[in-house]
């Protein structure tokens, strides 16, 4: 899923069409499997951000977005973009602005290529900074968050240990030839049989 983010654009504008928009990031490369945090050197005050999905078939594949403007703050607005969701479902474009790791804005069938999701500023800012998180669905170690480490033992699940990832990796010293859950303490979903 990661690479469907590839040639996606953020974009800042003073027009609600976006017909004088500006190219703040063009991700590049197919973007790492935790958030990523994107310098903007275009001190430009804009009204209206978004991000546009990739024209390689990205249907939204993003999970969270956060712009922030001059000191750090962090910047909040009405949400605008593609309406609807894919198989009219509840991946919204409001989710990507959540704060909601696992849940991620899924674009309606037919608009996947050049969807968008944004928000209304209200009021021109200075963009500083962006903050994106692409979509999970993979059962990956995002850093940050802490991780419970479970091995099947005499007919129950015993904790082997508890960390918090500092990292995309974890490491466990462990007793060969086991079976082995990783559990997000905060979240189940991405749980894992390993």
């Amino acid at each position: 899923m990661l690479y469907r983010m590839q040639e996606g654009v953020f974009e800042g504008a003073n027009q609600a069409d976006f017909a004088d928009k500006k190219t703040l990031y063009t991700i590049k490369d197919m973007p790492k499997a935790d958030y990523q945090t994107i310098r903007v050197p275009d001190m430009t005050a804009y009204r209206y951000v978004r991000y546009v999905f990739s024209p390689k078939g990205g249907n939204g594949n993003v999970a969270e977005i956060e712009f922030y403007g001059e000191k750090g703050k962090k910047l909040t607005g009405k949400n605008i973009g593609t309406p609807g969701a894919w198989y009219n479902g509840t991946t919204t474009c409001d989710k990507a602005f959540d704060g909601n790791i696992y849940t991620f804005f899924d674009a309606p069938e037919g608009k996947g290529d050049f969807a968008w999701t944004g928000l209304d500023l209200g009021k021109p800012q200075s963009i500083c900074e962006i903050r994106y998180c692409p979509r999970i669905e993979d059962g990956r170690i995002t850093s940050g968050r802490t991780y419970e480490l479970y091995y099947w033992n005499n007919n129950e699940w015993e904790v082997v240990e508890r960390k918090k990832a500092e990292s995309e990796q974890l490491i466990f010293q462990v007793p060969a030839n086991g079976l082995f859950y990783l559990r997000d303490t905060k979240n189940d979903v991405e749980s894992h049989h390993l």
